[in-house]
């Protein structure tokens, strides 16, 4: 009776601590999230891994409506994309859906924001507040 008691607590432990870290993954992409809000500029594109070549500048700009989870993809002729996005935890880390692209992983630090679609031998795009 007691080696059951035994493994019953240590179940409800085990339960008890993964709820934990789940609530853990939610404010991380929250906190993604609130720090990616507004418009960044492109600073350099890192495409395709593999025969990797970087392009700096550009006049390309990505804006995110926080409130209405939308996003627009614009250029010096105009919007190229629009539509909603939403962020998810993925097992590679915090991922970014766009319409019409596959997932990317997507990283704020300090003033860039870091979206990137390498791990599939794709682009890495580093924009920059303005």
């Amino acid at each position: 009776m007691r080696t059951l008691k035994f493994y019953f607590l240590s179940i409800v432990m085990a339960v008890f601590l993964m709820s934990c870290k789940s609530s853990k993954s939610l404010s991380e992409t929250t906190t993604i999230e609130k720090s990616m809000k507004g418009l960044w500029n492109i600073e350099y594109v890192n495409c395709c891994f593999r025969n990797a070549v970087t392009t700096y500048g550009g006049k390309q700009s990505i804006e995110f409506n926080t409130k209405k989870k939308t996003y627009r993809l614009i250029n010096s002729d105009g919007v190229l994309q629009k539509g909603a996005y939403s962020i998810t935890k993925g097992e590679l880390g915090t991922m970014l859906n766009l319409l019409n692209q596959p997932p990317a992983l997507i990283k704020v630090q300090d003033d860039h924001l870091v979206i990137d679609w390498s791990y599939m031998d794709l682009s890495l795009n580093v924009y920059k507040r303005p």
